[in-house]
C-alpha cells in the first residue's frame, strides 16, 4: 500500500479500524441478544430480588393510577364548587 510522501496513511487505516471495529460490535451484540433468548433471560426473573423489584413496580402502578384518579376527581369538584359562586 503506497503511502503519503512514502509515508503510512494512518487516516486511511484508522477508517478500516473503525469499520471492523463497529461489525465486531455489532455481531457480538447479535450473538449476546441470540443467547439470551435462547436461555429465556428476556422472559424469566435473574433473581428473587428482581421478582421483588418487579412486583414492587406493579404495585406502585397501581397505586399511582389510584392516585390520579382521586386527582381527577378533585380537580372536578373544585370547577364546580367555582361554578357555583360565580353564578
Amino acid at each position: 500500500m503506497s503511502g503519503i510522501a512514502g509515508r503510512t496513511n494512518y487516516s486511511d487505516w484508522n477508517k478500516k479500524a473503525n469499520s471492523l471495529l463497529s461489525s465486531l460490535e455489532k455481531e457480538e451484540e447479535e450473538d449476546t441478544q441470540a443467547a439470551k433468548d435462547a436461555l429465556g433471560h428476556d422472559k424469566y426473573p435473574n433473581s428473587e430480588d428482581e421478582v421483588i423489584e418487579k412486583a414492587k413496580a406493579a404495585q406502585i402502578a397501581k397505586v399511582k393510577k389510584q392516585l390520579d384518579g382521586y386527582k381527577k376527581r378533585e380537580v372536578s369538584v373544585v370547577q364546580m364548587l367555582t361554578d357555583i359562586f360565580s353564578e
